[in-house]
Parts: structure tokens; C-alpha cells; sequence
């Protein structure tokens, strides 16, 4: 059998991240998680922000805590000159398999007709009769 490779993805935070952003990245996190992938969590320190590391180390933990019923912490936050990295590996029964995953995202949604007036014309195609065709057998012959 072939095993799968791991990709390792990045997702980059700074120490001064607001909560919101936070999340989305976790979000994204997890996503990454389901595929089975690994996640590198990169705290960016910009200017005088790196004589503050545990404000970076408090994010990071922030990150593992939300993550944590996904993934465990292959590697823990260390400083490297300007960055603080983490690395997250998927828990066992996390990864989802890729086969699983509808691969057309488009049928779940219903089409819609854009004729530039800024409206939407899906209903109208339904409720319109059919036109007949000229020439028609229904027609009187004179």
C-alpha cells in the first residue's frame, strides 16, 4: 500500500492578533487538520514586539487549547530568531478521507440566471410556459 503524505501547512498569527482572526485561523487549522494534514502555527514578532515573547507563547497556547480535540502538539512553541513556531499534528480518527468529500460544491446550490439587472431569475424559468414553435401543427391553415 502507498501511505499518504503528509503536507504541512502554515497558518501565521502575530502576538497582537485580535480574537476574531484568531478563529478564522483556527477554523482554517481544523480544516487542515480533517485532510490529515500537519500544521505549522507561525507567531510573527515584529520591532520591539520580540522582547515580549510569552505574549506570542500566549497566543500559541490560546491556538493548541482552541485546536485541542483535533490535535496534539508535535512540536512546542520555541523562538527562532524572529518567530515563534508550533507544530500540530491531526489526532488518530481526525482525518477525514478525501474520497468522502463531494468534489462538485456547485450542485448544492440552485443557478441562478444574471440577465444585469441586478435580479434573480431562477424562479422566472420555472413559471414561464413553454413557447410554442411557429409553424405549429395547431395552427389554422387557410
Amino acid at each position: 500500500k502507498k501511505s499518504k503524505q503528509q503536507e504541512v501547512k502554515g497558518i501565521k498569527i502575530s502576538p497582537r492578533i485580535a480574537e476574531h482572526d484568531l478563529e478564522v485561523g483556527v477554523k482554517k487549522a481544523i480544516q487542515f487538520l480533517h485532510e490529515g494534514d500537519k500544521v505549522k502555527v507561525t507567531c510573527m514578532f515584529r520591532a520591539r514586539e520580540v522582547t515580549h515573547p510569552e505574549m506570542g507563547q500566549q497566543k500559541l497556547a490560546r491556538f493548541l487549547e482552541m485546536v485541542s480535540e483535533y490535535a496534539t502538539s508535535e512540536r512546542t512553541p520555541t523562538l527562532d530568531g524572529r518567530m515563534m513556531i508550533m507544530v500540530l499534528l491531526p489526532k488518530p480518527g481526525v482525518a477525514k478521507k478525501k474520497d468522502a468529500k463531494n468534489p462538485n460544491k456547485q450542485d448544492r446550490r440552485k443557478a441562478v440566471q444574471d440577465h444585469g439587472d441586478g435580479e434573480d431569475h431562477a424562479a422566472e424559468v420555472a413559471q414561464q410556459p413553454p413557447v410554442p414553435a411557429q409553424g405549429s401543427v395547431s395552427e389554422e391553415t387557410a
